[in-house]
């Protein structure tokens, strides 16, 4: 399935993805503080368990990747693409791609998940 959407992300831990295709899933947010996770739609909103939540759902794999390489140390490899950052977390095995002068996210993948996230348009805060 191909989503697109804003990602933001304050601090570790925390995640709030807003999602503006599929059509179907337009104005859905999902929001992680750290302790909880939240689902928003056309004003309705509740809480899930995280852990009921799986470690292969888009939010959870993404989340669990960024700070999984907030810890590392290794700077990566420069490649013709960009910096190619590789580690494991909780989803498995991934590769990060930045911007070597700018630390700008480009892409991220996870292999084992099947899962390509193409970053446009980050802005540090």
């Amino acid at each position: 399935m191909d989503v697109k959407g804003r990602l933001t992300r304050s601090s570790a831990g925390t995640l709030i993805f807003d999602v503006n295709e599929p059509k179907t899933l337009n104005g859905l947010s999902m929001q992680w503080n750290g302790e909880t996770i939240s689902l928003k739609l056309h004003g309705f909103s509740f809480g899930v368990d995280p852990e009921t939540v799986p470690q292969s759902a888009l939010g959870k794999c993404i989340l669990g990747v960024l700070d999984a390489a907030l810890g590392m140390h290794d700077g990566g490899k420069v490649t013709d693409e960009g910096l190619v950052t590789k580690g494991s977390s909780s989803s498995g095995e991934f590769e990060i791609l930045s911007d070597p002068k700018t630390g700008s996210l480009l892409r991220l993948r996870i292999p084992s998940e099947n899962l390509t996230a193409t970053f446009s348009n980050f802005k540090l805060t």
